[in-house]
């Protein structure tokens, strides 16, 4: 799964050599795409439309300040950035927040007074119209601080892969792992069979999280056909013993050895994405059959994201970070 941080590079055309130039510090850890490479403006697409869409789509955002305009207030002309540049920040900045958007502003530009109370990272350009020397020192620091914030954090977007992952973890992991870390007998029911329950004791546990490649396989009805090897069950604790809780009203996976095994094999698909996928066709919709470049990257975005935040949830406890694994739902589909 591609866990890179998506980073939109916003310039005026006179700016564009040096969001190339940001852009190559990134080398391959980010997913970076500037303004006029296609991926953002494409062809027939309306300017503000492809922008809210951008705003949507991209994790963090740059946008380059250069002195391409002149502004005239109170009788007084200054230098100033070109409107479009400037409403791209804006934009970016209602979206994603001042953590998650960044300016680099040229030191001779007047900042609206709307925008004083915002830090700017500044550069100069020499005579000769190159970047000074500061401008490495500043950009590297873009550049490290983004990579840094999306390594260590995950914040709520207007996509909700976060705030599921937090349901997913809340309202489901952290009870199961917590009744199969108390290491007491489960009652295993086979979905639709009218066999007797099996009573399974074991030493040791894993709970494989299996990760949808694609958010249209979390469907249930395409689940069940395509998932093999694995048995559907429900899965309760031992009701004599002293750490049992109630039942949990969840299908998941389990492979099963001896009644007394010395470790139990747990499965689990996180069909909540269902919601990201329906997120992402009310925010993207589609006139056409297929996805475009731009639904699959929110699809993307959105599985890695929801991955990110449960590694996060589970790192603050070691005893069930080391029990669970992330699988993905590829591994089960026959080829």
């Amino acid at each position: 799964m591609d866990n890179r941080p998506t980073v939109f590079i916003g310039s005026s055309s006179e700016g564009l050599a040096i969001a190339e130039t940001i852009k190559k510090k990134f080398g391959s850890k980010a997913v970076v795409d500037i303004w006029n490479g296609g991926q953002v403006f494409g062809q027939g697409s309306a300017y503000l439309e492809s922008l809210l869409t951008a705003s949507s789509l991209y994790e963090f955002a740059i946008l380059i300040f250069t002195s391409d305009d002149t502004t005239t207030s109170r009788d007084q002309t200054h230098a100033s950035v070109r409107d479009n540049v400037l409403f791209e920040y804006g934009l970016f900045l209602g979206r994603l927040g001042p953590k998650r958007s960044y300016a680099l502003v040229q030191d001779t530009l007047r900042i609206p007074s709307d925008l004083l109370g915002i830090h700017f990272n500044r550069f100069k350009l020499t005579s000769e119209g190159k970047l000074d020397r500061s401008f490495a020192r500043t950009s590297n620091a873009i550049v490290n601080e983004i990579l840094r914030r999306h390594a260590n954090t995950v914040e709520f977007s207007q996509l909700p892969s976060t705030a599921l992952a937090i349901g997913y973890f809340e309202n489901f992991l952290s009870r199961v792992l917590d009744q199969l870390d108390n290491y007491q007998p489960l009652t295993i029911q086979l979905a639709n069979q009218d066999k007797s329950p099996t009573q399974v004791r074991y030493k040791t546990f894993t709970l494989n999280i299996i990760i949808p490649d694609d958010l249209k396989l979390v469907e249930l009805t395409t689940l069940k056909s395509l998932i093999k090897g694995l048995k559907q069950v429900t899965v309760t604790s031992d009701p004599g013993s002293s750490g049992a809780l109630r039942d949990f009203p969840f299908y998941i996976q389990s492979k099963l050895g001896s009644n007394d095994s010395d470790h139990l094999e747990l499965f689990d698909v996180p069909t909540t994405m269902k919601s990201a996928r329906r997120a992402i066709q009310k925010i993207f919709p589609s006139t056409h059959i297929g996805k475009d470049d731009k639904h699959l990257l929110a699809e993307k975005r959105e599985i890695a994201n929801f991955e990110r935040t449960l590694r996060f949830l589970l790192s603050e406890n070691p005893i069930w970070e080391s029990s669970v694994k992330y699988r993905y739902l590829s591994e089960f589909i026959p080829r």
